[in-house]
C-alpha cells in the first residue's frame, strides 16, 4: 500500500508562489473585498425571505439577474479559502495557514443539529423552483472541508461534510426528487452539477459506493430538465451537429459530471469520446478554452475570440480528474494549459490576472482588442488585469488562487503498489510503502530547462508522463495558422505596450490597462526555419516574419513572459 506522506513544491513553482504571497494577491483578497467577505453567508446571513438584493460593485447588475446575485459570495468565500488553504499547508506559511482554519472553524460551527450546512434558512433549503445556488454553495464549501481533511486529517471536516450530504440525501432523496427542475434556473443550478466533486472525494476516502450512485442521479436530473448550461446533457454530447455554445465555465467543469457517469456506467454512451471531439474545436493553440463568456458555437480563433480564467482553471481541473479516475492520461494538455493559457493570463510583471484574456492579444483596455465586438455584456471590462475584477464578478481571482495547487494534484496518481507520474513539474513528495518512507524530487529551476528525477520507488515509479518535444514544432491552428512550440511551450511575438492604470487598490495593488505603443498590424509568415536561442534566461525562437513585404527577422518568446503578444501567423 502506497499513501501520500506530503507535497511540497520545489523550483520555480515555488518560487512563483512565494512571488505570488510577496505581492499580496494571494491572502489579501478580503481585505481588498471587506464588502463581499464579511457576508456570513453560510451563519448568521442565510437567504431567507427577507433578505435584500446585494450589491456586489458590478458594473452590469441587471434586476433580472439578482436572483443569482444572492448567491454569489458563497462561491467567491468557499473557492477563495479553499485555494488559500492549499497555499498556505503546500509552502508551509503559518500565517494563511491560521486565516484558513479559522475560517473553516467557522464554517464547522456554522452546521445545524440536523447536518444541514449552506446558505438558506430553513424556509427557502431545499424548496425551489427558479434560479438558486444550494448544491453550488454546499459544492465550494465541501471541496475546502475535504481538501483541509487531506492535507490535516482532521475528522471533525470529514465528519461535517458527510453530515451535510446526509442531510441532502435526505431532503432530495435518489430517483424520488428533482433537484434541477424550475424555471429560469441559471448559473447557480447549473455550478450545482458539480457537487459530484464533493461526492467522488468522499467515495475515494470512504469507499462507499453509494456517493458515486449520488452522483450518477444528479446527472441524470440534470438531464431531464430545461437547464440554462446544456452543452453536457447526453443529446448533445451525442449528436455529431451540435457544437459547444454555453457559458464556458459551466461546459468545462461539467467533464468531470460526465467523467464520473461514463466511468460507472461502463461508457454506456461513451460520453467522454463524445465531449474531447467537441472540446478540439474550442481550444486555442495555448490550450486555452475559448469562452467570451459564453461559446456560442464557435470555433477558436486566436484573433477574434477570448477565454476566460475561471474557465482555463475548470478544463485543467476537469483534464487532471480525468486522469485521476483512469478514463484517459491528458496530462500533456494539462501541462500545456497551465504554462501558456494560465501565465499567459497573468500580468508579466505585477501579479495580477486577466479575467478574460486571447492568445493573440493586442490591447488590454477593457474590451476585446480594444474594440466592443461579439460581447453579450452591455459593458465589458474584463479585458485587463485586476487583483479583484469586482466590476465583472469576483470569480476569477479565487480561481487564480486554487491553479497551481490543483495544478500540482495532477503532477502523481497512485495506486496500492505504485506511483504513475504524469506531468515533470518542480516537486518534493514523500510516500509511505508498506510502512518504510520514500521520495519522488522533481528538480527544474525554470520551465525551461529539462528536469531532473530523484527517488528511490525503483520499480514502483511509473513514468506516464508523454516525452515533450525539444525541437521546434511549427504547427497549424483551426484556422491554418501557423504558431511556434517548443518543450510545451507556446511562444509569441511581444507587442511593446504601457500600462495604465484605471483603479488603484490597498497594498499598492492596481487595476491596469495595457495599450499598444503603436497600432499593431498583425505579422505573417512564408516559410523559413525557425532557430532556437538558449543562452539567455528566457528561451528564443528566431523566425522571419513580415509585415506586409516588409521582412522582420523576429524573436519569440514564450507567451507567458508577454502581455500583449501574436501567437498566431496568417499566410504572407
Amino acid at each position: 500500500m502506497i499513501k501520500v506522506k506530503s507535497t511540497k513544491p520545489s523550483g520555480w513553482i515555488k518560487s512563483l508562489m512565494q512571488e505570488e504571497v510577496k505581492h499580496h494577491v494571494i491572502d489579501k483578497l478580503p481585505e481588498l473585498l471587506p464588502d463581499l467577505f464579511h457576508d456570513d453567508l453560510y451563519a448568521k446571513d442565510r437567504i431567507g425571505p427577507h433578505t435584500r438584493p446585494k450589491d456586489l460593485g458590478t458594473v452590469e447588475n441587471d434586476q433580472s439577474w439578482n436572483a443569482q446575485f444572492y448567491w454569489w459570495n458563497s462561491e467567491t468565500i468557499g473557492n477563495y479559502y479553499d485555494g488559500l488553504m492549499r497555499y498556505g499547508y503546500l509552502l508551509d506559511d503559518h500565517q494563511m495557514i491560521e486565516k484558513a482554519n479559522q475560517f473553516i472553524k467557522h464554517i464547522l460551527s456554522s452546521q445545524d443539529d440536523d447536518g444541514y450546512l449552506g446558505i438558506y434558512t430553513p424556509e427557502f433549503r431545499y424548496h425551489f423552483n427558479s434560479e438558486n445556488g444550494e448544491l453550488w454553495a454546499k459544492t465550494t464549501i465541501g471541496r475546502l472541508l475535504l481538501g483541509y481533511y487531506r492535507y490535516t486529517k482532521d475528522e471533525t471536516a470529514l465528519t461535517a461534510v458527510q453530515r451535510m450530504t446526509d442531510n441532502l440525501m435526505v431532503h432530495w432523496p435518489i430517483h424520488r426528487s428533482q433537484p434541477f427542475s424550475g424555471t429560469n434556473t441559471f448559473a447557480g443550478v447549473a455550478h450545482g452539477l458539480m457537487f459530484v466533486d464533493v461526492l467522488y472525494e468522499l467515495y475515494e476516502i470512504t469507499n462507499d459506493f453509494s456517493y458515486i450512485e449520488y452522483a450518477m442521479f444528479l446527472y441524470e436530473d440534470y438531464n431531464q430538465h430545461d437547464v440554462s448550461e446544456p452543452d453536457s446533457l447526453i443529446c448533445n454530447l451525442t449528436n455529431e451537429q451540435y457544437r459547444f455554445k454555453g457559458h464556458g465555465v459551466h461546459t468545462y467543469e461539467h467533464l468531470r459530471a460526465i467523467a464520473i457517469y461514463d466511468k460507472f456506467t461502463h461508457k454506456k454512451f461513451d460520453l467522454y469520446h463524445h465531449y474531447m471531439k467537441k472540446l478540439q474545436l474550442v481550444l486555442s493553440p495555448s490550450g486555452g478554452p475559448i469562452g467570451d463568456e459564453w461559446i456560442m458555437g464557435n470555433i477558436a480563433d486566436a484573433n477574434t475570440h477570448g477565454y476566460e480564467f475561471c474557465s482555463i482553471h475548470e478544463l485543467m481541473a476537469s483534464l487532471i480528474f480525468v486522469s485521476k479516475i483512469g478514463l484517459d492520461n491528458q496530462s500533456e494538455l494539462v501541462r500545456k494549459i497551465y504554462l501558456n493559457a494560465n501565465r499567459g493570463s497573468h500580468h508579466h510583471s505585477l501579479q495580477t490576472i486577466a479575467y478574460l484574456k486571447s492568445d493573440n492579444s493586442y490591447a488590454m483596455q477593457g474590451v476585446f482588442h480594444g474594440v466592443q465586438v461579439h460581447s453579450p455584456h452591455k459593458i465589458q471590462t474584463r479585458y485587463k488585469y485586476s487583483p479583484t475584477h469586482q466590476d465583472a464578478a469576483v470569480c476569477c481571482a479565487p480561481n487564480a488562487v486554487r491553479i497551481t495547487p490543483y495544478f500540482l494534484d495532477g503532477i502523481i496518481q497512485i495506486n496500492d503498489q505504485q506511483v504513475f507520474l504524469n506531468i515533470l513539474a518542480p516537486v518534493e513528495l514523500e510516500f509511505i510503502v508498506d510502512g518504510h518512507d520514500f521520495y519522488l524530487n522533481i528538480e527544474q529551476e525554470t520551465p525551461y530547462q529539462p528536469a531532473t528525477i530523484k527517488t528511490n520507488l525503483e520499480d514502483r515509479l511509473v513514468r506516464n508522463d508523454q516525452s515533450i518535444e525539444q525541437v521546434i514544432l511549427v504547427r497549424k491552428d483551426l484556422h491554418h495558422h501557423t504558431f511556434f512550440e517548443w518543450s510545451g511551450l507556446v511562444f509569441a511575438y511581444a507587442i511593446p505596450g504601457k500600462d495604465q492604470m484605471t483603479k488603484t487598490h490597498l497594498y499598492d495593488l492596481k487595476d491596469i490597462y495595457v495599450l499598444p505603443y503603436q497600432h499593431h498590424i498583425p505579422l505573417t509568415y512564408r516559410g523559413g526555419t525557425p532557430k532556437l536561442v538558449t543562452s539567455s534566461n528566457v528561451p528564443e525562437i528566431h523566425v522571419p516574419l513580415y509585415q506586409g513585404n516588409h521582412r522582420i527577422d523576429a524573436r519569440l518568446i514564450p507567451m507567458g513572459e508577454t502581455n500583449l503578444r501574436q501567437v498566431t501567423f496568417g499566410d504572407g
